[in-house]
């Protein structure tokens, strides 16, 4: 499976838990390198202050975020497809389960599944924050 277009649900998600969550992510920082295979816009997020810090509002949309999931084939003779699926799915939340119980401690998987959010093609060129909050506003909205 790959992944296809990127959506944000139009209600913000509430609640205690969530608030914890985007609490600890308000305290990541954003890097801006070069492109590479892995970071097809040159974007990681980390946990030392070695870049721009994620602010709330991208805290927020990190937490709102949904990503297609494609179906990814290969023919008899090698010619690969992706199909989109229309199943959207929140690669980012699905791994704080893992988080300890105050949300403060972040894993590897969910700092990754960030990294593929904000490499996602909408966002090339983003060279900041501020630049990755315009990209947000061009976003569709998913009913969730």
């Amino acid at each position: 499976m790959g992944y296809g277009r990127i959506k944000k649900a139009k209600r913000p998600s509430s609640g205690e838990w969530i608030q914890k969550i985007m609490n600890s992510f308000s305290h990541l920082y954003c890097c801006f390198n070069a492109n590479t295979e892995n970071y097809r816009n040159g974007i990681c997020v980390i946990r030392t202050p070695e870049g721009e810090p994620i602010d709330v509002e991208l805290a927020e949309f990190l937490c709102n975020a949904y990503l297609e999931k494609n179906k990814v084939s290969t023919s008899p003779d090698e010619e690969y497809s992706a199909t989109h699926t229309e199943d959207y799915f929140n690669i980012v939340l699905e791994d704080c389960d893992e988080m300890d119980e105050n949300y403060e401690t972040i894993n590897q998987t969910s700092l990754n599944n960030m990294d593929t959010i904000l490499n996602h093609p909408i966002f090339y060129g983003s060279k900041s924050i501020n630049d990755l909050k315009q990209c947000i506003q061009a976003i569709e909205p998913i009913e969730v």
